[in-house]
């Protein structure tokens, strides 16, 4: 087949990946890390593509600032990292002339320490801070709705600022999303989540679909996904954490907590809508509750039943 310039390729694998149905979010994040591939290497033809230039790639990732003027996390070094992995295995299948293949694109070594989620003693201090903060009365009641609702689910960041509010089954306390992939499930909601979902729409007088809208100025408007990561910074400072907050810490710490309370590995990866469990096991090496559990559950179990039959 004809070799093209990497341009092309990139816009021939996104145009591919919206007619097999990607989210919209998928799109965006995909074609993000393509465009920084494109800025490193240039508009190559796809055929000069090179392991060194993979390599230089990974090197010039981990020395790229974000926008809090830091390098890139781990985590986020390895999702442009797979985001290319999937490039390059779509022009292998498309029979494209490459000389590289996605295993020689080594993804970095995540520490447990990059895992980080809230204990409850930090949930609770952040779950209070929308109620010490002196803004609108409605943006209190708002942002107390975004983290209740937050740590209830376990939404994905983009899944939140997606909802209306006529998703919300107050009666049976769940609403459906639509997930990574355009994938439906149901996810469920805490008291406190209704509580707090139940005071902000009554303090609403506007008739915006969304569930979520900006209330700083006079047209109402969907609540951004920067706006939601700006009040949990805003927050998490108020509460005085010391660690990062984000809207996936809530999503990590929603799953730890049901770990250790005992939850099965396979349920929470029902709920967090992962579509493999291999994602949802980096969550047991920072779950010592579970682990402890399971080692009380299965070994002194056996070391008792022993124990019985040796005092036979």
């Amino acid at each position: 087949m004809e070799t093209i310039k990497l341009t092309q390729s990139i816009k021939n694998f996104l145009e591919y990946l919206k007619i097999r149905g990607k989210s919209h979010h998928t799109l965006i994040s995909y074609s993000r890390g393509l465009d920084l591939f494109k800025k490193q290497l240039g508009n190559i033809p796809i055929d000069q593509i090179t392991k060194r230039n993979l390599i230089n790639y990974q090197l010039w990732l981990s020395k790229l600032k974000g926008k809090s003027s830091q390098n890139l996390s781990l985590a986020t070094q390895s999702h442009y990292l797979i985001i290319i992995r999937s490039f390059i295995a779509h022009l292998q299948k498309q029979d494209y002339k490459i000389a590289i293949t996605p295993q020689i694109i080594e993804l970095p070594k995540i520490s447990d320490r990059e895992v980080t989620f809230l204990d409850r003693s930090e949930l609770r201090k952040l779950l209070k801070a929308p109620l010490r903060y002196q803004a609108k009365p409605i943006i209190n009641l708002r942002d107390k709705a975004i983290l209740e609702l937050l740590f209830s689910t376990g939404l994905r960041l983009f899944e939140l600022t997606n909802l209306n509010k006529e998703q919300i089954n107050f009666k049976q306390k769940e609403l459906a999303i639509i997930g990574k992939g355009g994938k439906i499930r149901l996810v469920f909601l805490s008291g406190n989540a209704i509580d707090g979902l139940e005071n902000y729409l009554k303090a609403r007088k506007d008739n915006c679909p969304a569930l979520f809208v900006r209330h700083d100025r006079d047209i109402i408007a969907r609540l951004s996904p920067r706006g939601v990561q700006l009040l949990i910074t805003k927050y998490s400072k108020l509460a005085k954490i010391v660690k990062k907050v984000t809207p996936h810490t809530m999503r990590r710490s929603f799953a730890v907590d049901l770990l250790n309370n005992g939850c099965n590995l396979y349920f929470v990866q029902k709920l967090l809508g992962h579509s493999s469990i291999s994602t949802t096991e980096r969550y047991l090496s920072v779950s010592n509750n579970f682990l402890k559990e399971a080692y009380h559950k299965f070994h002194d179990k056996r070391l008792t039943k022993k124990n019985k039959k040796d005092n036979l």
